[in-house]
Protein backbone atom coordinates (compact mmCIF):
# COMPACT_ATOMS: atom_id res chain seq x y z
CA UNK A 1 0.00 0.00 0.00
CA UNK A 2 1.29 3.79 -0.99
CA UNK A 3 1.78 6.30 1.67
CA UNK A 4 -0.52 8.54 -0.01
CA UNK A 5 -3.52 5.69 -0.03
CA UNK A 6 -2.56 5.16 3.70
CA UNK A 7 -3.14 8.99 3.74
CA UNK A 8 -6.65 8.72 2.26
CA UNK A 9 -7.61 5.54 4.65
CA UNK A 10 -6.54 8.29 7.46
CA UNK A 11 -3.08 6.08 8.60
CA UNK A 12 -1.03 8.85 8.31
CA UNK A 13 1.23 6.85 11.25
CA UNK A 14 1.71 3.88 8.43
CA UNK A 15 2.32 6.52 5.68
CA UNK A 16 5.25 7.96 7.62
CA UNK A 17 6.75 4.59 8.41
CA UNK A 18 6.59 3.75 5.04
CA UNK A 19 8.08 6.93 3.51
CA UNK A 20 10.86 6.92 6.78
CA UNK A 21 13.72 4.97 4.07
CA UNK A 22 13.44 7.96 1.76
CA UNK A 23 13.26 11.07 4.24
CA UNK A 24 16.42 11.18 4.94
CA UNK A 25 18.37 14.67 5.68
CA UNK A 26 19.94 14.49 2.60
CA UNK A 27 17.44 13.60 0.37
CA UNK A 28 15.91 15.48 -2.51
CA UNK A 29 12.61 13.71 -3.20
CA UNK A 30 10.07 16.32 -3.91
CA UNK A 31 7.54 13.66 -3.62
CA UNK A 32 8.03 11.97 -0.95
CA UNK A 33 8.41 15.29 0.93
CA UNK A 34 5.13 16.18 -0.25
CA UNK A 35 2.87 12.88 1.00
CA UNK A 36 5.07 13.33 4.31
CA UNK A 37 4.06 16.94 4.92
CA UNK A 38 0.73 15.64 3.92
CA UNK A 39 0.55 12.79 6.70
CA UNK A 40 1.70 15.48 9.17
CA UNK A 41 -0.97 18.19 8.26
CA UNK A 42 -3.30 14.89 8.75
CA UNK A 43 -2.01 14.83 12.50
CA UNK A 44 -2.56 18.17 12.36
CA UNK A 45 1.82 19.03 12.78
CA UNK A 46 1.65 21.78 10.84
CA UNK A 47 4.86 22.80 12.07
CA UNK A 48 6.63 19.71 10.82
CA UNK A 49 4.58 20.08 7.27
CA UNK A 50 5.88 23.19 6.69
CA UNK A 51 9.33 22.46 7.44
CA UNK A 52 9.14 19.51 5.06
CA UNK A 53 7.51 21.75 2.29
CA UNK A 54 10.23 24.12 2.88
CA UNK A 55 13.05 21.31 1.85
CA UNK A 56 10.84 20.62 -0.94
CA UNK A 57 10.37 23.59 -2.00
CA UNK A 58 14.34 24.28 -1.92
CA UNK A 59 14.90 21.74 -4.33
CA UNK A 60 12.02 22.51 -6.66
CA UNK A 61 11.88 26.44 -6.24
CA UNK A 62 9.02 26.97 -9.62
CA UNK A 63 7.07 24.63 -8.30
CA UNK A 64 3.73 26.62 -7.45
CA UNK A 65 1.68 23.58 -6.49
CA UNK A 66 4.38 23.49 -3.68
CA UNK A 67 4.73 26.92 -2.91
CA UNK A 68 1.03 26.91 -2.37
CA UNK A 69 1.03 24.26 0.05
CA UNK A 70 3.51 26.05 2.25
CA UNK A 71 1.40 29.22 2.19
CA UNK A 72 -1.62 26.52 3.42
CA UNK A 73 0.85 25.17 6.26
CA UNK A 74 1.93 28.90 7.60
CA UNK A 75 -2.07 29.40 7.77
CA UNK A 76 -2.47 26.08 9.77
CA UNK A 77 0.15 27.36 12.38
CA UNK A 78 -1.54 30.50 12.50
CA UNK A 79 1.28 33.14 10.66
CA UNK A 80 -1.03 34.75 8.09
CA UNK A 81 1.72 37.08 7.43
CA UNK A 82 4.42 34.58 6.59
CA UNK A 83 1.44 32.74 4.51
CA UNK A 84 0.12 35.83 2.58
CA UNK A 85 3.98 35.81 1.70
CA UNK A 86 3.84 32.38 0.43
CA UNK A 87 1.00 32.73 -1.23
CA UNK A 88 2.08 35.46 -3.08
CA UNK A 89 5.17 34.08 -4.77
CA UNK A 90 3.20 31.18 -5.40
CA UNK A 91 1.07 33.13 -7.57
CA UNK A 92 3.75 35.03 -9.26
CA UNK A 93 5.20 31.70 -10.85
CA UNK A 94 2.70 30.00 -13.23
CA UNK A 95 0.07 32.01 -14.96
CA UNK A 96 -2.40 28.53 -15.28
CA UNK A 97 -2.22 28.28 -11.44
CA UNK A 98 -4.78 30.65 -9.97
CA UNK A 99 -5.08 27.92 -6.41
CA UNK A 100 -2.58 30.15 -4.73
CA UNK A 101 -4.56 33.40 -5.86
CA UNK A 102 -7.70 32.22 -5.04
CA UNK A 103 -6.28 31.09 -1.08
CA UNK A 104 -4.52 34.99 -1.12
CA UNK A 105 -7.78 36.16 -1.64
CA UNK A 106 -9.72 34.23 0.94
CA UNK A 107 -6.80 34.42 3.48
CA UNK A 108 -7.55 39.16 3.15
CA UNK A 109 -11.48 38.34 3.64
CA UNK A 110 -10.64 36.29 6.52
CA UNK A 111 -8.25 39.13 7.97
CA UNK A 112 -10.98 41.91 7.09
CA UNK A 113 -8.18 43.55 4.96
CA UNK A 114 -11.16 44.12 2.42
CA UNK A 115 -9.53 46.28 -0.54
CA UNK A 116 -6.42 43.64 -0.32
CA UNK A 117 -9.24 40.96 -1.26
CA UNK A 118 -10.49 42.88 -3.90
CA UNK A 119 -7.10 43.08 -5.45
CA UNK A 120 -6.44 39.67 -5.27
CA UNK A 121 -10.19 38.70 -6.55
CA UNK A 122 -9.22 40.92 -9.55
CA UNK A 123 -6.06 38.98 -10.44
CA UNK A 124 -7.90 35.84 -10.12
CA UNK A 125 -10.29 36.88 -12.45
CA UNK A 126 -7.72 36.88 -14.87
CA UNK A 127 -6.59 33.93 -14.37
CA UNK A 128 -10.32 32.53 -14.07
CA UNK A 129 -12.38 34.62 -16.11
CA UNK A 130 -16.08 33.77 -16.31
CA UNK A 131 -16.52 31.89 -12.85
CA UNK A 132 -18.92 32.23 -10.13
CA UNK A 133 -16.79 31.48 -7.30
CA UNK A 134 -14.71 35.05 -8.22
CA UNK A 135 -18.23 36.87 -8.31
CA UNK A 136 -18.99 35.37 -5.00
CA UNK A 137 -16.08 36.61 -3.26
CA UNK A 138 -16.16 39.59 -4.58
CA UNK A 139 -19.62 40.26 -2.83
CA UNK A 140 -18.48 38.97 0.68
CA UNK A 141 -15.70 41.85 0.06
CA UNK A 142 -18.38 44.34 -0.84
CA UNK A 143 -20.40 43.30 2.02
CA UNK A 144 -17.54 43.31 4.72
CA UNK A 145 -16.46 47.40 3.58
CA UNK A 146 -20.66 47.71 4.09
CA UNK A 147 -21.82 47.93 0.33
CA UNK A 148 -24.75 45.42 0.10
CA UNK A 149 -26.23 47.01 -3.18
CA UNK A 150 -22.61 46.22 -4.86
CA UNK A 151 -22.64 42.71 -2.77
CA UNK A 152 -26.08 42.10 -4.43
CA UNK A 153 -25.15 42.72 -8.05
CA UNK A 154 -21.83 40.59 -7.21
CA UNK A 155 -23.93 37.44 -6.18
CA UNK A 156 -26.36 37.91 -8.71
CA UNK A 157 -23.68 38.16 -11.78
CA UNK A 158 -22.20 34.80 -9.93
CA UNK A 159 -25.90 33.10 -10.36
CA UNK A 160 -25.88 34.79 -13.58
CA UNK A 161 -22.84 32.17 -14.67
CA UNK A 162 -23.77 29.26 -12.58
CA UNK A 163 -27.76 29.13 -11.52
CA UNK A 164 -27.07 25.96 -9.40
CA UNK A 165 -24.34 28.03 -7.58
CA UNK A 166 -25.68 27.48 -3.76
CA UNK A 167 -22.96 29.98 -2.18
CA UNK A 168 -24.39 33.20 -4.14
CA UNK A 169 -27.99 31.97 -3.60
CA UNK A 170 -27.45 31.29 0.41
CA UNK A 171 -25.29 34.47 0.52
CA UNK A 172 -28.78 36.80 -0.99
CA UNK A 173 -30.96 34.69 0.91
CA UNK A 174 -29.51 35.94 3.93
CA UNK A 175 -29.94 39.83 2.81
CA UNK A 176 -33.13 38.89 2.04
CA UNK A 177 -33.81 37.45 5.46
CA UNK A 178 -32.21 40.57 6.89
CA UNK A 179 -34.58 42.88 4.85
CA UNK A 180 -37.33 40.89 5.94
CA UNK A 181 -38.28 39.07 3.00
CA UNK A 182 -38.07 35.48 3.72
CA UNK A 183 -40.41 34.58 0.71
CA UNK A 184 -37.51 36.13 -1.23
CA UNK A 185 -35.10 33.87 0.32
CA UNK A 186 -37.34 30.76 -0.56
CA UNK A 187 -37.85 31.49 -3.56
CA UNK A 188 -33.90 31.68 -4.63
CA UNK A 189 -33.55 28.04 -2.74
CA UNK A 190 -36.41 27.04 -5.37
CA UNK A 191 -34.94 27.89 -8.41
CA UNK A 192 -31.69 26.43 -7.56
CA UNK A 193 -33.82 22.98 -7.70
CA UNK A 194 -35.41 24.09 -11.36
CA UNK A 195 -31.98 24.01 -12.02
CA UNK A 196 -30.62 21.44 -9.92
CA UNK A 197 -33.74 19.13 -8.74
CA UNK A 198 -31.64 16.82 -6.35
CA UNK A 199 -29.58 19.46 -4.78
CA UNK A 200 -28.50 19.31 -1.21
CA UNK A 201 -28.07 22.22 -0.01
CA UNK A 202 -31.10 24.01 -1.44
CA UNK A 203 -33.39 21.69 0.40
CA UNK A 204 -31.32 21.91 3.86
CA UNK A 205 -31.67 25.67 3.39
CA UNK A 206 -35.25 25.49 2.55
CA UNK A 207 -36.20 23.29 5.58
CA UNK A 208 -33.53 25.63 7.74
CA UNK A 209 -35.61 28.53 6.04
CA UNK A 210 -39.18 27.04 6.94
CA UNK A 211 -37.66 26.49 10.78
CA UNK A 212 -37.36 30.07 11.17
CA UNK A 213 -41.15 30.70 9.96
CA UNK A 214 -41.97 27.98 12.67
CA UNK A 215 -43.58 26.16 9.87
CA UNK A 216 -42.44 22.37 10.95
CA UNK A 217 -44.74 20.47 9.02
CA UNK A 218 -42.61 21.68 6.02
CA UNK A 219 -39.60 21.78 7.46
CA UNK A 220 -39.73 17.66 8.00
CA UNK A 221 -40.89 17.16 4.84
CA UNK A 222 -38.40 19.28 3.08
CA UNK A 223 -35.85 17.11 5.22
CA UNK A 224 -37.24 13.84 4.64
CA UNK A 225 -37.29 14.65 0.82
CA UNK A 226 -33.73 14.87 1.32
CA UNK A 227 -33.03 11.93 3.03
CA UNK A 228 -35.09 10.38 0.29
CA UNK A 229 -32.97 11.78 -2.41
CA UNK A 230 -29.72 11.02 -0.83
CA UNK A 231 -30.32 8.10 1.50
CA UNK A 232 -26.22 8.52 2.65
CA UNK A 233 -26.10 11.94 3.14
CA UNK A 234 -25.49 12.62 6.97
CA UNK A 235 -26.45 16.45 7.26
CA UNK A 236 -30.17 15.72 6.31
CA UNK A 237 -30.25 12.63 9.02
CA UNK A 238 -28.86 14.75 11.44
CA UNK A 239 -30.72 18.04 11.24
CA UNK A 240 -34.11 16.02 11.30
CA UNK A 241 -32.60 13.92 14.04
CA UNK A 242 -31.84 17.35 15.77
CA UNK A 243 -35.62 18.80 15.00
CA UNK A 244 -37.53 15.61 16.60
CA UNK A 245 -35.14 15.85 19.61
CA UNK A 246 -36.07 19.41 20.31
CA UNK A 247 -39.34 18.41 20.41
CA UNK A 248 -38.49 15.32 22.41
CA UNK A 249 -40.36 12.19 20.05
CA UNK A 250 -37.18 10.27 21.26
CA UNK A 251 -38.28 7.84 19.03
CA UNK A 252 -38.21 9.36 15.72
CA UNK A 253 -34.97 10.65 16.11
CA UNK A 254 -33.07 7.79 17.10
CA UNK A 255 -35.04 5.80 13.90
CA UNK A 256 -33.72 8.66 11.82
CA UNK A 257 -29.98 8.17 13.25
CA UNK A 258 -30.32 4.61 13.14
CA UNK A 259 -31.31 4.70 9.45
CA UNK A 260 -27.97 6.83 9.24
CA UNK A 261 -26.03 4.44 10.59
CA UNK A 262 -27.58 1.58 8.81
CA UNK A 263 -26.95 3.89 5.46
CA UNK A 264 -23.45 4.28 6.24
CA UNK A 265 -22.00 1.50 8.15
CA UNK A 266 -18.55 2.20 7.92
CA UNK A 267 -19.01 6.41 8.53
CA UNK A 268 -17.53 7.55 11.73
CA UNK A 269 -20.14 10.62 11.31
CA UNK A 270 -22.91 8.31 11.32
CA UNK A 271 -22.12 5.77 14.43
CA UNK A 272 -21.33 10.15 16.14
CA UNK A 273 -24.80 10.95 15.31
CA UNK A 274 -26.30 7.53 16.54
CA UNK A 275 -24.28 7.75 19.97
CA UNK A 276 -25.23 11.33 20.46
CA UNK A 277 -28.95 11.04 19.69
CA UNK A 278 -29.28 7.72 21.58
CA UNK A 279 -27.80 9.97 24.49
CA UNK A 280 -29.71 12.63 24.35
CA UNK A 281 -32.96 10.62 24.22
CA UNK A 282 -31.27 9.32 27.46
CA UNK A 283 -30.33 6.00 26.84
CA UNK A 284 -26.60 5.87 28.17
CA UNK A 285 -25.47 2.39 28.13
CA UNK A 286 -26.58 2.19 24.35
CA UNK A 287 -24.60 5.38 23.64
CA UNK A 288 -22.03 4.02 25.47
CA UNK A 289 -21.88 0.87 23.14
CA UNK A 290 -22.03 2.97 19.77
CA UNK A 291 -19.11 5.18 21.27
CA UNK A 292 -17.21 2.03 22.01
CA UNK A 293 -17.75 0.91 18.36
CA UNK A 294 -16.58 4.51 17.42
CA UNK A 295 -13.12 4.07 19.00
CA UNK A 296 -12.58 0.83 17.30
CA UNK A 297 -13.17 2.54 14.10
CA UNK A 298 -11.35 5.35 14.74
CA UNK A 299 -8.96 4.08 17.69
CA UNK A 300 -6.00 7.21 16.81
CA UNK A 301 -8.64 9.81 17.53
CA UNK A 302 -8.80 11.31 20.78
CA UNK A 303 -11.72 13.05 20.51
CA UNK A 304 -13.49 9.63 19.58
CA UNK A 305 -12.69 8.83 23.12
CA UNK A 306 -13.78 12.11 24.58
CA UNK A 307 -17.12 11.51 23.26
CA UNK A 308 -16.90 7.87 24.86
CA UNK A 309 -15.99 9.20 28.09
CA UNK A 310 -18.95 12.22 28.07
CA UNK A 311 -21.29 9.13 27.68
CA UNK A 312 -19.82 7.44 30.44
CA UNK A 313 -19.86 10.24 32.84
CA UNK A 314 -23.47 10.89 32.00
CA UNK A 315 -24.18 7.22 32.52
CA UNK A 316 -22.23 7.69 35.68
CA UNK A 317 -19.59 5.27 34.89
CA UNK A 318 -16.64 7.31 36.44
CA UNK A 319 -13.93 4.55 36.74
CA UNK A 320 -14.22 3.69 32.58
CA UNK A 321 -14.81 7.30 32.00
CA UNK A 322 -11.16 8.06 33.66
CA UNK A 323 -9.68 5.35 31.54
CA UNK A 324 -11.41 6.28 27.99
CA UNK A 325 -10.23 9.88 28.56
CA UNK A 326 -6.53 8.66 29.72
CA UNK A 327 -5.98 7.11 26.28
CA UNK A 328 -7.40 10.07 24.89
CA UNK A 329 -4.57 11.85 26.98
CA UNK A 330 -2.18 8.88 25.44
CA UNK A 331 -2.89 9.87 21.71
CA UNK A 332 -2.57 13.50 22.21
CA UNK A 333 -1.07 14.30 25.57
CA UNK A 334 -1.84 18.13 25.10
CA UNK A 335 -5.70 17.12 23.85
CA UNK A 336 -7.16 20.09 25.97
CA UNK A 337 -11.01 18.99 25.73
CA UNK A 338 -9.70 15.88 27.21
CA UNK A 339 -8.00 17.50 30.13
CA UNK A 340 -10.91 19.88 30.71
CA UNK A 341 -12.96 17.13 30.87
CA UNK A 342 -10.51 15.31 33.37
CA UNK A 343 -10.31 17.77 35.66
CA UNK A 344 -13.81 18.21 36.39
CA UNK A 345 -13.81 14.69 36.41
CA UNK A 346 -11.24 14.67 39.22
CA UNK A 347 -13.28 17.76 41.18
CA UNK A 348 -16.51 15.59 41.72
CA UNK A 349 -14.57 12.67 43.18
CA UNK A 350 -13.15 15.14 45.33
CA UNK A 351 -9.24 14.99 43.88
CA UNK A 352 -8.46 18.12 44.02
CA UNK A 353 -4.78 17.91 43.64
CA UNK A 354 -4.88 15.42 41.06
CA UNK A 355 -6.54 18.37 39.08
CA UNK A 356 -4.39 20.86 39.66
CA UNK A 357 -1.39 18.56 38.60
CA UNK A 358 -3.49 18.38 34.85
CA UNK A 359 -3.67 22.34 34.99
CA UNK A 360 -0.07 22.56 35.45
CA UNK A 361 0.65 19.98 32.69
CA UNK A 362 -1.58 22.47 30.65
CA UNK A 363 1.19 25.22 31.48
CA UNK A 364 3.56 23.33 30.73
CA UNK A 365 2.98 22.25 27.49
CA UNK A 366 1.79 25.40 26.67
CA UNK A 367 4.00 27.82 28.57
CA UNK A 368 2.79 30.77 26.74
CA UNK A 369 -1.14 30.11 26.41
CA UNK A 370 -3.56 31.40 29.73
CA UNK A 371 -5.41 28.67 30.12
CA UNK A 372 -3.46 26.51 31.92
CA UNK A 373 -2.90 29.44 34.49
CA UNK A 374 -6.85 30.10 33.94
CA UNK A 375 -7.76 26.49 35.18
CA UNK A 376 -5.31 26.53 38.16
CA UNK A 377 -7.13 29.78 39.24
CA UNK A 378 -10.70 27.81 38.89
CA UNK A 379 -9.78 24.70 40.82
CA UNK A 380 -8.06 27.34 43.87
CA UNK A 381 -11.34 29.64 43.90
CA UNK A 382 -13.38 26.40 44.09
CA UNK A 383 -11.83 25.63 47.29
CA UNK A 384 -11.98 28.75 48.59
CA UNK A 385 -8.06 29.12 48.39
CA UNK A 386 -8.35 33.13 47.55
CA UNK A 387 -4.73 34.28 47.29
CA UNK A 388 -3.63 31.21 45.36
CA UNK A 389 -6.71 31.90 43.05
CA UNK A 390 -5.75 35.49 42.45
CA UNK A 391 -1.86 34.90 41.73
CA UNK A 392 -3.02 32.09 39.06
CA UNK A 393 -5.39 34.46 37.61
CA UNK A 394 -2.99 37.12 37.74
CA UNK A 395 -0.43 34.93 35.46
CA UNK A 396 -3.41 34.24 33.05
CA UNK A 397 -3.68 37.89 32.43
CA UNK A 398 -0.21 38.20 31.75
CA UNK A 399 -0.05 35.69 29.29
CA UNK A 400 -2.67 37.10 27.15
CA UNK A 401 -6.37 36.23 28.99
CA UNK A 402 -8.03 39.41 28.25
CA UNK A 403 -11.07 40.79 29.78
CA UNK A 404 -12.12 37.35 30.02
CA UNK A 405 -9.26 36.81 33.00
CA UNK A 406 -9.62 40.09 34.32
CA UNK A 407 -13.02 39.48 35.16
CA UNK A 408 -11.85 36.01 36.99
CA UNK A 409 -9.19 38.25 38.80
CA UNK A 410 -11.80 40.65 39.80
CA UNK A 411 -14.21 37.47 41.21
CA UNK A 412 -11.43 36.51 43.45
CA UNK A 413 -10.26 39.13 44.94
CA UNK A 414 -13.10 41.11 45.76
CA UNK A 415 -14.12 38.27 48.12
CA UNK A 416 -10.31 39.40 50.18
CA UNK A 417 -10.56 42.93 49.19
CA UNK A 418 -13.21 44.54 47.59
CA UNK A 419 -11.14 48.00 47.15
CA UNK A 420 -8.50 46.43 45.78
CA UNK A 421 -10.49 44.88 43.29
CA UNK A 422 -12.87 47.83 42.13
CA UNK A 423 -9.69 49.80 42.05
CA UNK A 424 -8.33 47.47 39.80
CA UNK A 425 -11.29 47.14 37.46
CA UNK A 426 -11.82 50.69 36.92
CA UNK A 427 -8.25 50.98 35.91
CA UNK A 428 -8.77 48.49 33.30
CA UNK A 429 -11.31 50.54 31.94
CA UNK A 430 -9.21 53.48 31.73
CA UNK A 431 -6.74 51.79 29.89
CA UNK A 432 -9.46 50.07 27.64
CA UNK A 433 -12.20 52.11 26.99
CA UNK A 434 -13.62 49.85 24.17
CA UNK A 435 -13.62 46.50 26.62
CA UNK A 436 -17.18 45.96 25.99
CA UNK A 437 -17.22 42.29 28.35
CA UNK A 438 -15.05 44.43 30.86
CA UNK A 439 -17.44 47.43 31.63
CA UNK A 440 -20.51 45.24 30.53
CA UNK A 441 -19.57 43.42 33.83
CA UNK A 442 -18.33 46.52 35.55
CA UNK A 443 -22.19 47.52 34.86
CA UNK A 444 -23.83 43.94 36.41
CA UNK A 445 -21.75 44.31 39.54
CA UNK A 446 -22.40 47.75 39.93
CA UNK A 447 -26.29 46.74 39.88
CA UNK A 448 -26.07 43.77 42.23
CA UNK A 449 -23.99 46.22 45.09
CA UNK A 450 -27.06 48.73 44.31
CA UNK A 451 -25.12 51.16 42.21
CA UNK A 452 -27.59 51.65 39.57
CA UNK A 453 -26.62 55.47 38.15
CA UNK A 454 -22.66 53.40 37.71
CA UNK A 455 -24.33 51.01 35.82
CA UNK A 456 -26.63 52.87 33.91
CA UNK A 457 -23.30 54.89 33.01
CA UNK A 458 -21.37 52.01 32.00
CA UNK A 459 -24.21 50.53 29.68
CA UNK A 460 -24.70 54.00 28.26
CA UNK A 461 -20.93 53.87 26.94
CA UNK A 462 -21.86 50.58 25.85
CA UNK A 463 -24.72 51.20 23.63
CA UNK A 464 -23.23 54.31 22.20
CA UNK A 465 -20.27 52.48 20.78
CA UNK A 466 -22.31 48.93 19.96
CA UNK A 467 -26.02 50.41 19.86
CA UNK A 468 -29.02 47.88 19.14
CA UNK A 469 -28.17 45.04 21.70
CA UNK A 470 -31.17 43.80 23.25
CA UNK A 471 -30.08 42.06 26.32
CA UNK A 472 -28.22 45.78 27.11
CA UNK A 473 -31.30 47.96 26.27
CA UNK A 474 -32.93 45.41 28.13
CA UNK A 475 -31.01 45.96 31.56
CA UNK A 476 -30.41 49.51 30.90
CA UNK A 477 -34.75 49.51 31.05
CA UNK A 478 -34.63 47.74 34.27
CA UNK A 479 -32.28 50.11 35.89
CA UNK A 480 -34.23 53.43 34.18
CA UNK A 481 -37.38 51.91 35.90
CA UNK A 482 -35.59 51.54 39.61
CA UNK A 483 -34.15 54.90 39.27
CA UNK A 484 -38.02 56.57 37.86
CA UNK A 485 -36.41 57.72 34.49
CA UNK A 486 -38.84 57.97 32.19
CA UNK A 487 -36.53 56.53 29.16
CA UNK A 488 -37.53 52.93 30.54
CA UNK A 489 -40.19 52.33 28.65
CA UNK A 490 -38.81 53.53 25.52
CA UNK A 491 -35.95 51.52 26.05
CA UNK A 492 -38.07 48.39 27.04
CA UNK A 493 -39.84 48.67 23.21
CA UNK A 494 -36.52 48.91 21.35
CA UNK A 495 -35.44 46.18 22.95
CA UNK A 496 -38.40 44.39 22.20
CA UNK A 497 -38.26 44.95 18.49
CA UNK A 498 -34.65 43.71 18.78
CA UNK A 499 -35.60 40.76 20.27
CA UNK A 500 -39.57 40.68 19.83
CA UNK A 501 -39.88 36.40 21.36
CA UNK A 502 -37.33 37.18 24.60
CA UNK A 503 -39.47 36.08 27.61
CA UNK A 504 -36.93 38.63 29.55
CA UNK A 505 -37.48 41.56 27.32
CA UNK A 506 -41.11 40.51 27.24
CA UNK A 507 -41.38 40.29 30.95
CA UNK A 508 -39.38 43.60 31.15
CA UNK A 509 -41.95 45.74 29.11
CA UNK A 510 -44.74 44.41 30.81
CA UNK A 511 -43.57 45.25 34.11
CA UNK A 512 -42.61 48.82 33.46
CA UNK A 513 -46.19 48.88 31.58
CA UNK A 514 -47.80 47.92 34.88
CA UNK A 515 -45.76 50.31 36.92
CA UNK A 516 -46.25 53.35 35.06
CA UNK A 517 -50.40 52.35 35.49
CA UNK A 518 -50.99 50.77 31.71
CA UNK A 519 -51.26 47.01 33.63
CA UNK A 520 -54.04 45.73 30.92
CA UNK A 521 -51.65 46.60 27.97
CA UNK A 522 -48.98 45.13 30.53
CA UNK A 523 -50.18 41.90 31.54
CA UNK A 524 -50.48 41.01 27.62
CA UNK A 525 -46.82 41.40 27.14
CA UNK A 526 -46.71 39.09 31.10
CA UNK A 527 -48.76 36.30 29.53
CA UNK A 528 -46.87 35.75 26.77
CA UNK A 529 -44.08 36.35 29.06
CA UNK A 530 -44.69 33.58 31.32
CA UNK A 531 -45.91 31.12 28.74
CA UNK A 532 -42.17 31.03 27.28
CA UNK A 533 -40.94 30.88 30.86
CA UNK A 534 -43.10 29.27 33.30
CA UNK A 535 -40.42 28.27 35.65
CA UNK A 536 -39.32 32.02 35.68
CA UNK A 537 -40.07 33.20 39.51
CA UNK A 538 -39.76 36.96 38.50
CA UNK A 539 -41.68 37.01 35.63
CA UNK A 540 -44.31 34.55 37.33
CA UNK A 541 -44.76 37.48 40.17
CA UNK A 542 -45.34 40.22 37.48
CA UNK A 543 -47.86 38.24 35.68
CA UNK A 544 -49.56 37.30 39.38
CA UNK A 545 -49.27 41.55 40.61
CA UNK A 546 -51.06 42.51 36.58
CA UNK A 547 -53.50 40.23 37.25
CA UNK A 548 -54.09 41.64 40.97
CA UNK A 549 -54.13 45.40 39.45
CA UNK A 550 -56.29 44.35 36.59
CA UNK A 551 -58.92 43.43 39.29
CA UNK A 552 -58.53 39.38 39.29
CA UNK A 553 -57.24 39.20 42.51
CA UNK A 554 -58.78 34.99 42.68
CA UNK A 555 -56.34 34.29 40.14
CA UNK A 556 -53.58 36.60 41.51
CA UNK A 557 -53.83 35.07 44.64
CA UNK A 558 -53.34 31.19 43.03
CA UNK A 559 -50.67 32.24 41.03
CA UNK A 560 -49.09 33.44 43.74
CA UNK A 561 -49.73 30.80 46.37
CA UNK A 562 -48.47 28.26 43.46
CA UNK A 563 -45.06 30.54 43.02
CA UNK A 564 -44.53 30.52 46.96
CA UNK A 565 -44.68 26.91 47.30
CA UNK A 566 -42.50 26.06 44.14
CA UNK A 567 -39.42 28.42 45.42
CA UNK A 568 -39.52 30.91 48.26
CA UNK A 569 -36.37 32.36 47.08
CA UNK A 570 -35.93 34.93 44.33
CA UNK A 571 -35.48 38.49 44.53
CA UNK A 572 -38.95 39.64 44.78
CA UNK A 573 -39.91 36.55 47.35
CA UNK A 574 -41.18 39.52 49.66
CA UNK A 575 -42.85 41.36 47.65
CA UNK A 576 -45.03 38.26 46.83
CA UNK A 577 -45.56 37.71 49.76
CA UNK A 578 -46.48 41.19 50.77
CA UNK A 579 -48.83 41.41 47.74
CA UNK A 580 -50.57 37.95 48.56
CA UNK A 581 -51.44 39.10 52.22
CA UNK A 582 -52.84 42.27 50.94
CA UNK A 583 -55.09 39.77 48.58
Amino acid sequence: MTAATQIKLDKSDRALETLAPLLTPETQDVQALVIASDAYRARNEHAKAAALLQRAAQSDPRNASIQTLLGVAHLNMGDASLAITELETAATMDAGHYKADSLLAQTYLNRREYDKALAAIATLEKKLPGNAVTHNMRALAYLGKKDPALARKSFEQALAIDRAYFPAAANLAQLDVRDGKPDNARKRFERILQADKNNLQAMMALAELATRQAQQQETVEWLEKAIKLHPAAIPPHAALAGHHLTRRNFREALAVANAAANANPDSPEALTLLAKTQQASGDHPSAIATFNRLTQKVGHSPDAFLQLALAQIAGKQLGPARVSLQKALKLKADHVPSQETLIRLEMTENRPDAALQIARQMQAQQPDSPLGYDREGDLHLAQNNIPQAVRAYQQAIDKGAGSVGLVKWFRAQVIDNPQVAEQRLDDWLKQHPKDHAARAYAAEYAMRTGRNKEAIAHYETINRLTPNKALLLNNLANLYLLEKDRRALATAEQALKLAPNSPVVQDTLGWILVQQGQAPRGLEWLKKAVAQAPKQAAIRYHHAAALAQTGNKAQARQELEKLLADTSKFPEADAARALLKRL
